[in-house]
């Protein structure tokens, strides 16, 4: 198991190479092709302002701008395309996020097929990350290839990790509180195998544990009709908000 990643892309990507291929996509898909014009308007009108002067972005995508993803995605479908079919090997197995791929390949050729990646274009180039104690991080999972040569997964934490979340006595309002255990719930049966589960539940189980026996959490029924109440912001103190809350509705 290998992973490539593009260093920096956003900021790498050619814009008139990307406009090209974007005219393309919409002449194969019989769209019109002023798309490709307002897509120029936008990706060539950028600017920015440095030290009392203004500067006009010539290459790269502007990263935070909407369209920004979705024209570095199109361009990486493009760029794997021709990668592939001229590779000297073919992977077993590729997958790709955006800048990201999960590769099978022979360990003997991982770093031919690095190079055949960064020979295509000068400004795209990739580094590579193997496997380690059979393991490999792609991004929030970690891939796990068991002694039968099946992959398994789970949920991958950085060694930076402090395993901190909102503390479940702490004053902020239980829907908050109830969020963090959900979002840890979520996460893990969306990234875990069954012979994963019981490490990748175990942070979030101790997380709800713990908040879920102080606090309650209503659901209203999405379709209820309610009546206009006047309403009123106060800032949430334990315990406090509650009573007044029940106070106010009786």
């Amino acid at each position: 198991m290998v992973s490539f990643d593009v260093q920096s892309l956003f900021t790498c990507l050619q814009v008139q190479d990307c406009i090209e291929i974007v005219r393309r996509r919409l002449v194969e898909n019989d769209m019109p092709e002023e798309y490709a014009i307002i897509l120029k308007h936008c990706l060539t009108t950028g600017y920015l302002l440095w030290n009392h002067k203004y500067y006009i972005q010539v290459d790269g995508v502007a990263m935070g701008s909407p369209v920004s993803p979705i024209v570095a995605d199109i361009y990486m479908e493009d760029f794997e395309v021709r990668a592939l079919k001229t590779a000297p090997i073919s992977p077993r197995f590729y997958k790709r996020y955006v800048d990201d791929t999960f590769t099978i390949l022979p360990t003997d050729s991982t770093c031919i097929f690095l190079e055949h990646l960064n020979s295509i274009n000068n400004n795209i180039q990739f580094t590579m990350e193997l496997e380690a104690n059979n393991t490999l991080a792609f991004l929030d999972v970690l891939i796990i290839r068991n002694p039968d040569h099946s992959l398994s997964h789970s949920v991958y934490r950085k060694s930076t990790h402090t395993n901190r979340y909102l503390n479940g006595a702490s004053h902020h309002h239980p829907r908050q509180l109830s969020a963090v255990g959900l979002s840890l719930f979520q996460r893990a049966r969306g990234s875990v195998t069954r012979n994963t589960w019981t490490q990748s539940y175990s942070t979030s189980s101790r997380y709800c544990v713990t908040t879920t026996s102080e606090h309650r959490v209503s659901v209203t029924d999405p379709g209820e009709r309610r009546q206009p109440q006047l309403s009123a912001s106060l800032p949430y103190y334990h315990m406090s908000k509650e009573s007044l809350t029940r106070l106010a509705t009786s």
